[in-house]
């Protein structure tokens, strides 16, 4: 083979030789076969590099077509048009784009609705702050909705703090300020939230008011910590969301903001059920 490669690469002609066959019916007269194909210089070179090219094309969309892989759904949405669902009994309409789960984006019966906002806008995911969302930053809003009990109230958040039904034992003793106003009691080193406490509107409490500010937050030292507040929204559904411990500066208008969208989203008849509250 070698040596029939070097034959032609010096342009010589490859010689298959004269080949007779058999005379038929008594023929003397032999069939030859043409005994000399020439082949040029430059056409093994172009064949050998057109067969190359072809050979390359065929695996490539062979491995294309073997790994490809349909893309999964997005997780967010820049669509603001509204998502109707039921949930614990009641009615809402949310904007699609607030909607951290794809399959409540498509509305009807829910056990529980997530949601993600930015603050202080209270909006939703769009592509500017897609960075935001899919990176799960800290600094956004999620908000919980879900049934809940009706007796459920924020002065059951407060009881956490030891005031009452005898969670005090999970909590140290000492009572102390933090930011906006509020007041702190930390969990014992022996509880499950030993790295957390307990912040509070001191004032509410002592004044009997059913919706005084409680929170559980994570401690300074932990990295980005974050604050989680459970309300009743309306009889049989409760809001639960979960903030920047830096809110708690601003924690009043933060809470009153979270509450009045959230109210927002009932229809109309849900709506006023939770107007009194």
């Amino acid at each position: 083979m070698n040596r029939l490669l070097a034959r032609l690469e010096t342009g010589l002609t490859h010689r298959i030789g004269t080949q007779s066959i058999a005379p038929v019916g008594g023929s003397r007269t032999p069939l030859v076969i043409p005994d000399e194909i020439p082949v040029s210089r430059w056409k093994l070179p172009a064949l050998t590099v057109l067969l190359a090219l072809a050979g390359a094309a065929m695996i490539a969309d062979r491995v294309a077509t073997l790994s490809h892989v349909p893309p999964t759904p997005p997780r967010w949405t820049a669509e603001t048009r509204p998502v109707h669902l039921s949930l614990a009994g009641h009615r809402l309409r949310v904007p699609a784009n607030m909607v951290a789960d794809a399959d409540q984006r498509a509305g009807g019966e829910q056990e529980r609705l997530d949601l993600t906002l930015r603050w202080p806008t209270l909006s939703g995911y769009d592509e500017s702050s897609a960075a935001l969302f899919y990176e799960g930053d800290k600094s956004l809003i999620r908000i919980w909705l879900e049934e809940g009990s009706s007796t459920v109230t924020n002065a059951g958040n407060a009881a956490l703090a030891g005031e009452s039904e005898g969670n005090g034992d999970a909590l140290r003793a000492e009572i102390y300020p933090v930011a906006g106003g509020l007041f702190a009691r930390a969990f014992t080193t022996s509880s499950a939230f030993a790295s957390e406490e307990i912040v509070y509107e001191a004032t509410a409490l002592r004044t009997g008011s059913q919706t005084p500010f409680a929170a559980r937050c994570q401690k300074w030292n932990v990295a980005e910590a974050t604050c989680l507040r459970r309300v009743p929204l309306v009889p049989g559904l409760t809001l639960t969301y979960r903030f920047p411990r830096a809110r708690l500066a601003d924690w009043g208008r933060l809470d009153r903001s979270v509450m009045q969208l959230a109210k927002g989203f009932l229809v109309a008849g849900d709506r006023a059920r939770g107007a009194s509250r």
